[in-house]
């Protein structure tokens, strides 16, 4: 065989060679767009591909996909619909922060990428530390995906906190802020820790404004008490609020049972932050209680127990502690028994109701139940201001023509039951400590102050710990203004800080006891005190 024989046959392999690459190429680039195609439909099918990383243990995982075994997250994706919002109610360590964080919104952007459409994404949570992890997890979906699943141009990371695409198409995290969000319009927003963040309703507010008709949002966290927020929305029913909501609990965890639970609570030194992040209850929060050594056992039975008989007349004088707003106003009732005990007898709280029709309610429960009494009233100082009513929550107008003091007296006028508010000012610190001093158990071993549970759940939720600090306490700092507790214990500390306290205005004149029928004295009186006999008494103004 010649030279050119040889050539000849040595480029005409090349040649076929060549085309067989070229028809493999090409059909490579086929099957790579068809897999594409196959992630963009299924979120499932893109999650194959995406990879989570415990930093603690230092393990690389694959993202769980066997939906026969990892229901719960299918369950969870199935509720993220285009232009709803979807509030997720949890236990802790069950991969929603991979999930809603880091591979969710990896799916969107590869899928805006691929179609060419705008999308932005943003994470939110109450602290810098959490919503930096939460862009951690995307970023390290994002690197650790297939090189074919990267359809678009580099991204440009901003200070760990946002990764920008280019054409209209980033995703980028905030820690929390009353502001957030109002200069931009968010096709997803995943609000993590929205129980425990303190600017939760300010945040949605402004976040919810951007919202567009396709946007995508989602609230989540652990219980932590059923009214700040995020427990407000979980209770309201569903043609007042069309959300998706969604309940996970540990044991959906493929390999979590009660052993575990077990096990976990052993590593958590207050078991109340163990029910808060593994629980189910709503009446556990964060914070430390305001009123730690209120004793709801022996201070808040009912009045059956405190040894003595209440019966009204017009020798008693009741004590009326309000507290104004709109959405949760309050009233409590108190008498004054023999051994200077506060005794609390009733209470009512008020919803989404205005201060006159709150007030006629008020007089009502007075004369129904306190016939004859004599009635004195304590406010908070703000109810003497004239203020805009809350048209939005109103749904009226209402000119402020009046303060919450001057439409109590006016109502009174009206109904023929005088109501004269008095009130004291001052910082809401001294009126905790009085409060603190009327409760505690004397040298007598009585308690200076009583609760009719029965008749005051709210009142006695809050003193045993609704009515809270934040968890991240600063020094010197008040309570929590949950919109809720605050108020029932805002209407009794009106009451303590003008009887006990130091007042600064014009003080009522002190009433005078007068004992109707047996009064024992020394170490029965302090068993009577607890078991006691049938003594009733009253109070001459």
């Amino acid at each position: 065989m010649t030279r050119c024989s040889r050539n000849m046959r040595r480029t005409v392999s090349v040649i076929l060679l060549m085309v067989l690459m070229m028809g493999s190429a090409s059909k490579a680039t086929e099957y790579l767009e068809l897999q594409r195609a196959k992630c963009a439909r299924d979120f499932w099918e893109f999650a194959k591909h995406c990879q989570t990383y415990d930093a603690k243990a230092k393990v690389v995982a694959p993202f769980p996909t066997d939906l026969r075994v990892w229901k719960y997250l299918d369950k969870v994706v199935s509720s993220l619909v285009p232009g709803q919002t979807t509030q997720i109610v949890k236990h802790r360590q069950l991969l929603m922060t991979w999930l809603l964080g880091g591979v969710f919104p990896n799916w969107q952007v590869f899928r805006a990428l691929l179609y060419g459409e705008v999308w932005d994404g943003c994470a939110t949570s109450r602290r810098i530390e959490d919503v930096t992890e939460t862009f951690r997890r995307f970023k390290y979906v994002y690197d650790n995906l297939p090189s074919w699943l990267k359809v678009g141009p580099k991204p440009k990371e901003d200070r760990k906190t946002a990764m920008d695409f280019g054409s209209g198409i980033g995703f980028r995290v905030f820690p929390a802020t009353e502001e957030i969000g109002r200069n931009w319009t968010f096709s997803y927003v995943f609000m993590d820790e929205a129980a425990h963040t303190r600017y939760a309703r300010a945040m949605w507010d402004s976040m919810a404004a951007t919202l567009g008709d396709e946007s995508i949002s989602v609230v989540c966290d652990t219980r932590n008490g059923r009214f700040n927020w995020f427990g407000e929305q979980w209770f309201k029913p569903k043609e007042e609020l069309n959300w998706n909501k969604v309940e996970l609990h540990y044991y959906d965890h493929p390999d979590r049972d009660e052993e575990w639970h077990k096990r976990e609570a052993l590593k958590y030194p207050d078991p109340r932050v163990f029910m808060r992040e593994h629980g189910d209850s709503w009446d556990v929060f964060a914070g430390k209680p305001v009123f730690e050594t209120f004793n709801p056992a022996r201070q808040a039975s009912g009045i059956e127990s405190w040894g003595v008989s209440f019966k009204p007349s017009k020798d008693v004088v009741i004590y009326r502690g309000w507290d104004f707003g709109y959405h949760y106003p309050y009233c409590c009732w108190a008498w004054i028994d023999q051994w200077d005990r506060l005794c609390i007898l009733r209470e009512l709280v008020g919803k989404d109701i205005n201060t006159d029709k709150f007030a006629a309610k008020v007089i009502d429960i007075s004369e129904a139940l306190f016939p004859g009494c004599v009635f004195r009233d304590f406010c908070d100082p703000a109810g003497n201001q004239v203020r805009p009513v809350d048209r939005i929550s109103t749904k009226e107008f209402v000119p402020a023509a009046k303060s919450d003091v001057e439409i109590l007296a006016a109502v009174g006028k009206e109904k023929g039951h005088p109501i004269n508010a008095k009130f004291v000012y001052g910082q809401i610190d001294p009126g905790i400590k009085a409060m603190r001093v009327k409760m505690a158990l004397r040298d007598d071993n009585m308690y200076g102050m009583l609760v009719d549970g029965n008749q005051c759940p709210v009142l006695v939720g809050a003193l045993s710990g609704g009515y809270r600090y934040p968890e991240e306490e600063m020094p010197g700092e008040n309570p929590e203004k949950d919109g809720y507790w605050d108020h029932s214990v805002d209407g009794l500390r009106m009451i303590v800080v003008n009887l006990y306290g130091k007042p600064t205005g014009p003080k009522l004149p002190e009433p005078k006891l007068q004992i109707v029928g047996e009064l024992p004295s020394g170490a029965q009186a302090r068993r009577n005190a607890q078991t006691g006999p049938n003594v009733v008494m009253g109070m001459v103004a």
